[in-house]
């Protein structure tokens, strides 16, 4: 709500919440006193966003001197600059713009430089900002280091780094990071530094152990899969993982490319936190890894959500026959969109299941719901049910119900021509992807992961 004021224009109102004087005429004693401040507070200072710019970090360094810095409870590194309503298509400036950020040999922002002191000084004296989001809006070419010079502003990983050094800080009162989530969309500016520096990681794994419950990272980009290795390495050293979601390339557009995903079981192969929450997107994986990965959290996993997944033809097949028979007894929902079977062409469609939702909704004690795409087929494109979510009523017997369903009425439509017309989709009936608006409820994304 502050955001946008002058540093000594906040600084005034401060100043005038201490005077005395003021207090006798609105407030009837000390009791209501605290809690007014205390909501003001909540209202005004739980959630803090900055774009890294010189003047976003000053406006960090006085609330985190103020009597408000208890209530700051997330960060949020995101704004632009620009104003949604005035610029649609996202931000128009780089992070950090205007600032002095010199950098070590490797390119990446040195944590001797004065506004990164401050801000990780800042960070510090936020002791219950447990949680931090990145989010890059970016749709258009802007300014960024490469245009402007690399000293004077930052790119998205930049940020990202900056935020995991911050919390990584061995400064005393420094928050414990709980939750750490990165949107960067790495399509248009592919000449920026591709993934946070090992030994960023390498001090973030240590000082985050037992702290981060969730970790979300969705990157779309030609280089990903430095991203996959550093978040995996900030993964396996959090043992309290609760959430874990993991999507790569642009998902939005038809044809993106998928990230090869054949290590994932190996590189988590051993690694068993509580683990509720697990959304996979963008990857390419083997049957055998994937099944393996999921074996891990067969008696703790309430939520699993594949999006833009690619397996082997016929595998789906047998991962829902493997989620029937395991069985995951505490899975309460359940959904796949856009996965492709083998050929980039044959995405699992659920046409069948749409046309008999009634009979099985009944039957399978629980709800479903459907998403369409676009999909290639017979040398035009057609509309198909390419997505379903299912939960069921009565846990894990309704689960298994719906798991069955999926099985047996699921289709391939560029491979099977003729097995079913093309689905004409009605009001019940949104397209998949970022821009429709069961998009938390499918992936559990928040809205701030949503294209615009």
């Amino acid at each position: 709500m502050l955001e946008g004021l002058i540093p000594e224009l906040f600084d005034e109102i401060v100043a005038l919440l201490d005077l005395p004087d003021l207090y006798p005429l609105r407030l009837a004693s000390r009791r209501l006193e605290q809690r007014s401040r205390a909501a003001f507070s909540i209202l005004a200072f739980s959630e803090i966003t900055t774009d890294l710019s010189r003047a976003s970090i000053s406006r960090l360094s006085r609330i985190a001197s103020s009597r408000f810095a208890p209530a700051v409870l997330r960060l949020h590194v995101g704004d632009w600059g620009g104003h949604r309503e005035k610029s649609p298509w996202g931000r128009d400036a780089p992070y950090g713009k205007e600032g002095h950020w010199p950098r070590l040999e490797s390119g990446a922002v040195s944590p001797g430089s004065a506004l990164a002191a401050e801000f990780s000084a800042a960070i510090s004296r936020f002791p219950n900002c447990a949680a931090a989001t990145v989010t890059d809006e970016l749709v258009r070419i802007v300014r960024h280091p490469s245009d402007v010079g690399p000293e004077r502003c930052l790119s998205s990983p930049d940020a990202a780094e900056l935020v995991l050094r911050a919390y990584s800080s061995s400064a005393p009162g420094a928050p414990p990071l709980r939750s750490f989530r990165v949107l960067i969309r790495r399509d248009l500016d592919w000449w920026l530094p591709g993934s946070i520096t090992a030994a960023t990681v390498a001090s973030a794994r240590q000082a985050l152990a037992g702290h981060l419950r969730e970790l979300v990272l969705k990157s779309s980009g030609p280089e990903p899969d430095d991203w996959l290795n550093q978040t995996l390495d900030l993964a396996t050293a959090s043992p309290s993982l609760v959430t874990l979601r993991l999507l790569f390339g642009d998902l939005v557009r038809e044809g993106g490319e998928l990230v090869a995903g054949y290590r994932l079981g190996e590189r988590l192969e051993g690694f068993a936190p509580p683990l509720e929450h697990l959304t996979l997107g963008g990857l390419a994986m083997r049957e055998a890894d994937l099944l393996c990965l999921l074996s891990q959290w067969s008696d703790t996993l309430e939520t699993l959500a594949f999006y833009h997944m690619k397996l082997s033809p016929g595998i789906w097949t047998g991962v829902l026959q493997n989620l029937h028979d395991k069985p995951f007894n505490r899975l309460r929902r359940f959904s796949m969109q856009r996965c492709l079977d083998g050929d980039d062409r044959a995405t699992t469609a659920f046409c069948p299941l749409w046309k008999a939702r009634k009979e099985l909704q009944e039957s399978c004690d629980g709800e479903f719901e459907f998403r369409f795409s676009r999909t290639n087929g017979r040398g035009r494109r057609e509309l198909h049910i390419a997505g379903v979510l299912f939960e069921p009523r009565r846990g894990a017997p309704g689960m298994g119900l719906g798991l069955r369903a999926m099985m047996e009425y699921s289709h391939r439509p560029s491979v099977e021509p003729g097995v079913t017309p093309p689905c004409a989709p009605d009001q019940d009936i949104r397209v998949c992807g970022p821009t429709s608006d069961s998009y938390t409820r499918w992936t559990g994304l928040g809205p701030e992961y949503r294209s615009p």
